[in-house]
């Protein structure tokens, strides 16, 4: 008699149950800083957070990390379909500097937000003021290459109803062997910030820096309803893919 191999077992060894939460606010004190009003609310993991920002300027100079699977909406008060009508603007300006050891001096970083692992950034009817110009060698972090910043896998950046005045390349990174999804929605804006000193400025970029590859972007938009200025690029390389949402085909 054939003896039978030991079955396997299907007892989990442990179990964890996720409860998503759903947090509303509102931010009306201009003194905050961006980066640090997300540091206050204390984001947990797999929590949804809904973030109104009322009319009015803002500043948003302080890094910030999104937790794993967690999604950040972010919506202009009394914003309008076309992007051109936008009540709350947020300036991007201050200059930070990234130390390496290795060669011994302070590199650009330009990071405001990092979007980690099955996370999910919205962001609609603001516009964005980038002037941080800094024309230094940049990081060799790739998680501090781009003001926006993808890293790990599966995670979401969208932009919608939003005009963008840049200033230096990238404003988005997918940073090292990371996947990220890129959705620019209709009536989007680039334009270059009249104190830029760089010829060409990339919305999108795979820049890896020293961190190891097999990074990959996959952009979604409308050619019809994404606006590039003179000087700003979607940059064409093979691991950044490009969808036009409605004609449903491949940008070439």
């Amino acid at each position: 008699m054939t003896e039978r191999p030991n079955e396997p077992s299907l007892i989990p060894t442990s179990e964890k149950i996720y409860q998503i939460k759903e947090k509303n606010y509102v931010l009306s004190d201009a003194n905050y800083d961006i980066g640090n009003y997300l540091s206050l609310l204390k984001i947990q993991p797999y929590e949804i957070i809904n973030i109104l920002i009322k009319s009015g300027i803002y500043k948003w100079d302080r890094e910030y990390t999104l937790p794993k699977g967690s999604q950040l909406n972010i919506s202009g008060e009394n914003y309008k379909n076309g992007g051109k009508d936008n009540k709350v603007t947020i300036f991007i300006s201050e200059q930070h500097s990234d130390y390496d050891n290795t060669l011994k001096k302070e590199l650009s970083s330009k990071n405001r937000l990092n979007i980690g692992d099955d996370s999910i950034v919205k962001i609609y009817g603001v516009n964005f003021i980038e002037k941080i110009n800094d024309l230094r060698e940049l990081s060799t972090k790739s998680t501090k290459v781009g003001v926006f910043s993808l890293y790990g896998i599966n995670s979401i950046f969208c932009l919608a109803q939003c005009t963008n005045e840049i200033s230096t390349s990238p404003f988005i990174n997918v940073s090292s062997s990371s996947i990220g999804t890129i959705f620019i929605n209709a009536h989007v804006y680039f334009s270059k910030n009249s104190e830029s000193q760089q010829k060409e400025i990339f919305v999108v970029d795979v820049i890896t820096a020293w961190n190891s590859r097999g990074n990959k972007a996959l952009v979604i938009t409308s050619i019809h309803n994404t606006h590039l200025g003179e000087g700003i690029y979607f940059r064409k390389l093979d691991n950044i893919e490009y969808h036009d949402k409605f004609n449903d085909k491949f940008m070439k």
